[in-house]
């Protein structure tokens, strides 16, 4: 157990790196212009590989292989996109395995319509072939249980006509057994949807049907892991919920309602397989806040006194997830000091950038973020890291954040000082035509982001990454031209892709050519502009 003040490594307040002999060393260079920023943990030391390695997904948005070209309508809606499942994630696996990512994260995972059940089997089987680990997401108290949508026809809409349909979907278990439904603030159990539903954490019954679900996802499946979570839209108000947990009548999550399910997640894997991963989502941030946070909420830090008492409730294989969105560049919320510790032996911290939770999009460059989220990972003890996956690589900004990923967690290329110069004069360079063209790209596509965006908000979802192109004033240069300014940016970075993928040739080609059809798409929002 890692107790406060033992990490080997970690920030110090101020963005200076606390090396393993305490030594503090200043890392605050920036390079202006279209230089690449010094990391902010300068030549700090790291520790080995991560060992957990980790795709997040949500089903309905993985997009890897377009010749099918349905998508899903959100997580309840309905999901066209499923038919093509098993051709999504086989790709998304293949990439994986040539690239040192060994687990995906799927959550509705388990459909019952377009044969969703028997591709879900056979892509277990393909990612054990890999060496890539299958991990369905799965729902405690909610996000419909182990099972998430039993739908036959997934035109029906209406928890009633089919909530009896599974024994393992929680809408069903609960539509059988109402007394044990989770209370709202109002006094009145939750909605029975599908992505409303909500059982009781403190009601035995609950907990032991989960336990049955969970050992039966094992011995169906054969899967090498989970990832569990005890939700997060929603808490239970019934007096014996209210008597065991602290925060306000807006909380969507506790803390204290976490480690008796998570350790029963635990046992049962344990039993059907030694080896098996179980991730266990604890919403929050092990950094420390900068100001006062609402306890309760998506993201905001954990204290110390209840990241010990999760850990100790916990056996060693438990691997705690950490959202750390609020304490990567560059609009940190949260410090990484020297007093923040890991509490636990396994360790995964994941953010949301280049992902469909963030302002900027799906298609975000985001590798000086994700770079910096594997190097602090490494630097603290942290084991594990995790970035979203639905993106297909084909996209070149999702690409780059991928190979970030994988370089800076010890595969790819030989960069075993995670350094930015090498990685884009070595990696990424190749890929767009020669020496410093990657650059030229990222600053091209990131100035047009910003302008396509048009607008500046302040959340831990909004990444500045106008700071990676040494522009920090980027946004505020671009709430002030006008409608015109806009469009002749747009098209001029447009004349210089096309000029540029003129003179290339193959996947090089394809890059800036990609670049060229986005600028002009973001060029046509503007000729007529809402």
């Amino acid at each position: 157990m890692k107790t406060a003040g033992s990490a080997s490594a970690v920030l110090a307040a101020g963005g200076g790196f606390f090396t393993a002999d305490g030594t503090c060393q200043n890392s605050n260079q920036t390079m202006a212009g279209d230089s690449l920023q010094e990391s902010v943990m300068g030549s700090g030391k790291f520790g080995p590989n991560p060992k957990y390695r980790v795709l997040w997904t949500w089903d309905y948005g993985v997009f890897w292989d377009d010749s099918f070209y349905w998508q899903g309508k959100g997580s309840t809606g309905e999901n066209q996109r499923r038919a093509h499942f098993l051709k999504d994630y086989m790709r998304m696996v293949d990439f994986c395995s040539a690239h040192g990512i060994n687990g995906i994260i799927i959550w509705g995972a388990l459909r019952a319509h377009d044969n969703g059940v028997e591709q879900f089997r056979e892509l277990v089987k393909y990612g054990k072939q890999k060496g890539v680990k299958i991990l369905p997401g799965v729902g405690v108290f909610s996000y419909g249980g182990v099972f998430f949508d039993p739908r036959q026809n997934i035109h029906w809409v209406n928890a009633e006509q089919f909530s009896a349909s599974n024994p393992y979907w929680l809408p069903s278990w609960l539509s059988q057994h109402p007394e044990l439904q989770a209370i709202g603030p109002d006094g009145k159990p939750y909605h029975m949807g599908m992505y409303s539903a909500l059982a009781c954490p403190s009601k035995k019954e609950n907990l032991e049907w989960f336990k049955r679900s969970f050992a039966w996802l094992f011995e169906e499946f054969q899967i090498e892991g989970a990832q569990v979570e005890i939700g997060d839209y929603g808490i239970c108000h019934c007096d014996d919920c209210k008597k065991k947990r602290t925060g306000g009548e807006g909380s969507v999550l506790m803390i204290e309602d976490m480690a008796e399910p998570y350790l029963a997640a635990c046992e049962v894997a344990k039993k059907a397989n030694p080896d098996a991963w179980v991730i266990c989502e604890t919403y929050s941030s092990f950094a420390s806040p900068q100001k006062a946070e609402e306890p309760g909420q998506f993201s905001t830090a954990m204290s110390d006194t209840q990241k010990q008492r999760l850990a100790d409730a916990l056996p060693e294989t438990a691997i705690l997830q950490w959202v750390m969105d609020r304490a990567v560049p560059f609009n940190p919320m949260h410090d990484w000091t020297e007093n923040v510790y890991l509490p636990s032996k396994n360790n995964i911290v994941r953010i949301h950038h280049g992902s469909q939770w963030a302002v900027n999009g799906k298609d975000e460059w985001a590798v000086y973020s994700i770079g910096e989220m594997v190097k602090r990972s490494r630097a603290c003890g942290a084991n594990g890291v995790s970035i979203f996956g639905e993106e297909s690589p084909a996209s070149p900004p999702n690409e780059a954040n991928y190979l970030v990923f994988s370089e800076f967690s010890g595969f790819g290329g030989k960069n075993p000082n995670c350094d930015y110069k090498t990685f884009f004069a070595n990696t990424l360079d190749p890929l767009y035509g020669g020496s410093d063209m990657s650059l030229e790209w990222r600053r091209i596509y990131v100035t047009a982001h910003f302008i396509r965006l048009g607008f500046k908000v302040d959340d831990a979802m909004f990444h500045q990454t106008y700071h990676e192109i040494g522009r920090p004033d980027l946004m505020d240069e671009i709430l002030k031209m006008s409608t015109a300014e806009k469009r002749s940016e747009l098209r001029k970075f447009a004349q210089e892709a096309h000029d540029l993928s003129s003179k290339l040739s193959g996947e090089s080609c394809r890059r800036w050519a990609w670049l060229e059809n986005w600028l002009w798409r973001a060029e046509f929002l503007f000729q007529n502009p809402h």
